[in-house]
């Protein structure tokens, strides 16, 4: 052995660090401290521990190789390493300490830690954090590691929203007549799906803009206003094909500018944005107006004339638009308000919805969407702790609202139905099973009336709920009334659910049912049994589940 170890140290330095190609950080730190040697040219060598990092880390989506920032490789692998094993600290030991049902209040705390972690490593443009988390939401398709994913999943669109407001806020600030609504547009974008899409739109408006150019006949400085527009409308609407998506109107993609480009499809709103993004690389002046029905782009020519150009339609030109000229904030309003109308009419879609709302929250702090905000997270069963604040706060801060007769009872009875469902999802310190509890947390049924799916997380030996619900609910009218085990069950259309035991029955072939939830609730699927595994918070009320 030593023998051989004498001919490993012959070798030159260079054969030795490519042999450490195939060895992972920790056997490389292992192997280093072998002896003074290997220590230096394993250790210390910077290509080695950058075919690490990199071997690591893969570059994905928006994430980018490091650049040089004095440190080397060999640092910023342990910078990054460190960071990771924090993160991994925060989403499995620091959470799971909390009680299950404490999740908003978890995820509040957690962001501001994640926060100061990121930073405290480092990451200040939270890159590597938002990494490390998305890496971890990808587990859910196996269904295992669930506690994981699940507060990784939520913990991610917090983190990006808090690196986001701060361009918000920026952005708000600037004219319309001065602002990137192409910048705009993609923090939106990122808002909703998570993804900076600027290195998919920016090539291809540089592509627009030196296209733009060679059209000219002329230098940029001296050609007029209507050159340009002629130029623009020729290589947008004529060369590269931009139009309006007339068969799949309301398509969501049609609202995210980088699916527009790709697709050379979109609504008014976003193809005009693509319109005045060009003029302003152009020095063509040009307003985005905010028409009730339709929304187009005033141009202002060298004299002083305006004209309409309805972008939707292929630049077709008009009489000017006698609308307001929309401010950067109500563009993205608009744009806000158009993807929510779909999201709302979905409920698999719902919490996107929420997240609109709190972007509008977010760049118009004054407009009332208090009240949605309520309802949506009531139907979801989305943050169900912070409802009756948040319904405390519509009525401090629209008192005017709440003297209409019919909205004051709406929103007493969805604080009503909040503070019930609150009571009947808390779960007692220890469930005792009888014969008369057929089914166990954990279990995958199907609904005998309408069919859907669901897994069960939680149940009582008869409903919990008030009077006037079982009323409402129809409950009474069931064979079995209310005196018979409910259980709480997640469904498959992403809703949770209140059910009656006589309405449910196994699935005959068990498979997991996909929830968003699952992780609040499970560590992962056991095959074997069919079944969910209960975390600890829940194996506590249901032991004999």
């Amino acid at each position: 052995m030593a023998q051989d170890f004498s001919a490993l140290l012959q070798l030159p330095d260079e054969i030795i660090q490519r042999l450490a190609y195939h060895l992972d950080a920790r056997s490389i730190c292992r192997v280093s401290q072998t002896c003074r040697r290997l220590a230096s040219v394993i250790r210390t060598s910077d290509a080695v521990w950058q075919d690490l990092y990199q071997n690591r880390w893969p570059t994905i989506d928006t994430d980018t190789q490091p650049t040089p920032s004095g440190k080397s490789w060999r640092t910023q692998f342990k910078d990054r390493h460190l960071l990771e094993v924090a993160l991994d600290n925060e989403l499995l030991v620091q959470m799971r300490q909390h009680a299950f049902l404490d999740v908003q209040m978890v995820l509040q705390v957690s962001e501001r830690r994640t926060v100061a972690l990121a930073e405290a490593h480092g990451d200040s443009d939270f890159t590597h954090t938002l990494y490390k988390l998305r890496e971890a939401s990808y587990e859910f398709e196996t269904f295992q590691n669930l506690h994981q994913h699940y507060y990784a999943s939520r913990l991610r669109p917090s983190v990006v929203h808090h690196k986001l407001k701060a361009k918000l806020a920026a952005f708000s600030d600037t004219g319309a007549a001065s602002a990137n609504l192409l910048q705009g547009a993609l923090l939106f974008e990122e808002w909703l799906t998570l993804y900076d899409a600027s290195d998919i739109c920016n090539p291809i408006m540089n592509t627009l803009e030196r296209l733009a150019l060679e059209h000219l006949s002329r230098p940029l400085a001296e050609a007029t206003s209507w050159a340009k527009l002629q130029t623009i409308k020729t290589v947008l609407f004529q060369d590269f094909g931009l139009g309006g998506n007339m068969e799949q109107y309301y398509d969501t993609q049609n609202s995210y500018i980088s699916s527009v480009l790709l697709s050379k499809r979109g609504i008014p709103i976003t193809v005009s944005i693509i319109f005045l993004e060009l003029a302003r690389r152009l020095n063509l002046t040009a307003y985005p107006m905010n028409a009730r029905q339709h929304f187009v782009v005033n141009v202002e020519h060298d004299d002083g004339r305006q004209v309409c150009v309805d972008c939707f339609n292929e630049g077709e030109e008009r009489a000017p638009s006698d609308a307001e000229i929309a401010t950067p904030v109500k563009v993205l309003f608009r744009m806000a308000m158009n993807v929510l109308n779909i999201f709302e009419s979905d409920p698999e879609l719902q919490p996107q919805a929420l997240s609109t709302l709190d972007f509008m929250a977010t760049i118009s702090p004054t407009f009332p969407v208090e009240t949605m905000r309520a309802s949506m997270r009531l139907q979801t069963g989305a943050a169900l702790e912070d409802l009756p604040e948040l319904l405390q706060q519509i009525g401090q801060r629209m008192p005017a609202l709440l003297d209409m007769g019919e909205e004051r009872q709406r929103l007493q009875r969805m604080e009503e139905h909040t503070l019930q469902l609150l009571e009947a999802a808390k779960t007692p310190r220890v469930m005792t099973r009888t014969d008369r509890v057929l089914y166990r947390v954990g279990q995958v049924v199907e609904h005998r009336l309408y069919g859907y799916e669901a897994t069960i997380r939680g149940w009582d030996s008869e409903c919990r709920m008030s009077q006037s619900w079982i009323l409402r609910m129809g409950v009474h009218r069931l064979p079995n009334g209310p005196n018979q085990p409910f259980y709480h069950v997640l469904a498959a259309d992403g809703t949770q659910r209140f059910a009656a035991q006589e309405n449910l029955k196994l699935l005959e072939n068990p498979h997991p049912v996909p929830h968003a939830e699952l992780g609040r609730y499970f560590t992962g699927w056991n095959a074997t049994r069919g079944r969910f595994e209960l975390n600890d918070a829940l194996q506590q009320g249901f032991p004999d589940d």
